[in-house]
């Protein structure tokens, strides 16, 4: 219990977590926003998850270049609230429009969004391997991981709630909470009191 122990990591592991809701964005989220809430074709969905895949695969290892400290991490992870908020506004503005434009801000949403994903995964993984005692990885990342799965438990119930529940205020709470995240994050690690690695 050593990683449990670190009294600020578990924190960071939360706000990890908060962050990761992104996925539930993406795999849930907007597929059933397109259905019910534009008047894009369904078969958008598609195209934009195949620009983010290959974009996933085409530059993910050069998103990453930079990200080898906690501070550098930090930096990236807060980088990628800006550009999820982003892409949660783009969202927001698919709906009530015509089908191009519907189509055009769906597609620009998911290229903010997949370059969020990008840096936002670089700086997650530095800030959990940085920050973690070297001679307890697996405790560590064993513990980090759990902000991923409370994501993924409790991430769908809670996107879905906002973005259909509300609407573009939803997508708007959402942008906030990105934003916040992310910031919460840098300052934590690159704060005075910070872990200094």
């Amino acid at each position: 219990f050593i990683a449990l122990k670190d009294k600020k990591f578990p924190g960071y592991t939360l706000l990890n977590g908060i962050m990761s809701l992104h996925f539930i964005i993406q795999n849930v989220a907007i597929p059933l926003w397109v259905v019910q809430e534009t008047k894009a074709p369904r078969w958008w969905i598609a195209v934009i998850m195949l620009v983010n895949t290959t974009a996933v695969i085409l530059f993910q290892v050069r998103a990453s270049r930079g990200s080898g400290d906690v501070k550098a991490g930090a930096r990236m992870f807060n980088r990628a609230g800006y550009f999820v908020a982003g892409a949660c506004i783009l969202y927001a503005l698919s709906s009530g429009v015509s089908t191009i434009v519907a189509c055009m801000l769906l597609l620009a949403g998911m290229i903010v969004h997949v370059a969020g994903e990008l840096v936002g995964a670089a700086g997650s993984w530095s800030i959990g391997f940085g920050l973690a005692d070297q001679n307890h990885q697996g405790q560590y990342q064993g513990v980090y991981s759990m902000g991923w799965g409370l994501g993924g438990a409790f991430g769908p119930s809670i996107v879905i709630a906002l973005v259909i529940g509300m609407g573009r205020i939803g997508w708007i709470i959402l942008a906030v909470i990105f934003l916040l995240t992310g910031q919460a994050m840098r300052r934590l690690l690159t704060g005075s009191w910070a872990v200094s690695q």
